[in-house]
């Protein structure tokens, strides 16, 4: 299965790890995307474990981001620096937890 459904405040997102949309995403240098008019995270399918949970935390971040409205208030430079800078705080803590026992 390559998309996987998932609510998020009032709407319904998907992720998309298809083989087609990781090409897309190889051939632009991307490892994930998100469309916020599509309600879709895009991820490449072939990343190694660590990079997925690095590369779907931080487009959730956007998610969220466009979700709460916060979006149309950033810069979109801005949103990306806010991503990249807390999705490693984010995969530490929940790798930690989760070790620690935390389902």
């Amino acid at each position: 299965m390559s998309s996987y459904p998932f609510t998020m405040g009032a709407h319904q997102w998907t992720v998309d790890a298809s083989r087609r949309r990781s090409e897309r995403l190889r051939a632009s240098g991307r490892y994930g995307e998100t469309d916020a008019t599509a309600l879709t995270v895009y991820l490449d399918c072939d990343l190694p474990a660590t990079l997925w949970n690095d590369t779907l935390i931080h487009e959730l971040i956007h998610a969220a981001a466009a979700t709460s409205g916060l979006t149309h208030r950033l810069t979109e430079g801005l949103e990306e620096d806010i991503a990249a800078s807390l999705a490693p705080y984010i995969a530490q803590a929940l790798e930690a937890l989760t070790a620690g026992g935390l389902r």
